[in-house]
């Protein structure tokens, strides 16, 4: 039987809702038909229809142990520093000074949190590289505190 592009909104592969066909997005290579897709979880990624088709993609990657569900905090600003650049290159937004540090903003619904001693305090952090700031080391330390954090900023330089 051969694949109708029609037949395929409305399907369900793995967690994946098709919900329709949309343009090739300008940050992927491969020529094909995409479709965005409803996950269990309410994400809503956009997905080559041949990886739906060969069980390549079932989820939006949300699953725990899927490598890109859960990145540490260091590498979610590491994240940070490779799609914004580094803060080094930009001002504080709380000053104008030169910035040392991308600050969470404590704006994402889905924040996560990294367990970092045996307090359980943790580290909030976002995947979402649009949730940092560039901040330098005194107003990173003063909005820390304003957020529950006591320490201030790391000796982390993404």
């Amino acid at each position: 039987m051969e694949w109708n592009k029609k037949d395929e909104v409305g399907k369900t592969y793995g967690e994946l809702l098709v919900i329709g066909e949309v343009p090739r997005p300008d940050n992927r290579k491969t020529v094909g038909t995409y479709y965005k897709c409803r996950c269990s979880c309410g994400r809503e990624p956009i997905v080559l229809a041949n990886s739906l088709r060969s069980g390549d993609t079932k989820a939006c990657g949300h699953r725990k142990g899927s490598r890109k569900e859960n990145p540490s905090y260091r590498s979610a600003h590491a994240r940070v520093a490779t799609r914004r650049g580094k803060a080094s290159e930009h001002l504080c937004v709380g000053c104008g000074k030169p910035a040392r540090y991308w600050a969470y903003q404590h704006n994402d619904l889905d924040a996560l949190v990294e367990t970092v001693d045996k307090k359980n305090l943790g580290m909030i952090y976002s995947l979402d590289v649009n949730c940092y700031e560039p901040m330098c080391d005194p107003c990173h330390a003063t909005f820390d505190l304003e957020h529950g954090k006591k320490n201030g900023p790391k000796k982390e330089k993404s």
